[in-house]
Order: C-alpha cells, then structure tokens, then sequence
C-alpha cells in the first residue's frame, strides 16, 4: 500500500504570538464584539484586545 502525501497549503497574513498552552476565547473575539447580527465583517475585530490599548490605538 503506498501512503499518498499530505497537500500542502500556503497561507499568508498577519501573525501574533500568543503565548501560554490555553487561549481564552474572549482574546479570539471580544464578547463586546459579539452582539452584531451578521458576521461579515468581523475578522476586523479578531485579536482586538492584543492589537489595540484601551484608547483604540494600535500598539506597536
């Protein structure tokens, strides 16, 4: 029997680390976020947490 080979797939775009074996949901996606009626759209909240301060100002 000969083992077919796993596809590979490239994917690209933004990283951050998250460090810690265990990820809170609510750093994923904010619960505030949360209460819109469609989800289109909400990729631009993903991480929100990690990548704005409190002022909505991207961190470095």
């Amino acid at each position: 029997m000969v083992k077919k080979e796993a596809e590979r797939k490239v994917i690209r775009g933004r990283a951050i680390p998250l460090p810690g074996d265990e990820i809170d949901t609510d750093r994923i996606i904010p619960a505030r976020f949360l209460k819109v009626i469609t989800f289109e759209g909400i990729g631009k909240y993903a991480f929100f947490d990690e990548r704005y301060d409190e002022d909505g100002i991207e961190k470095p």
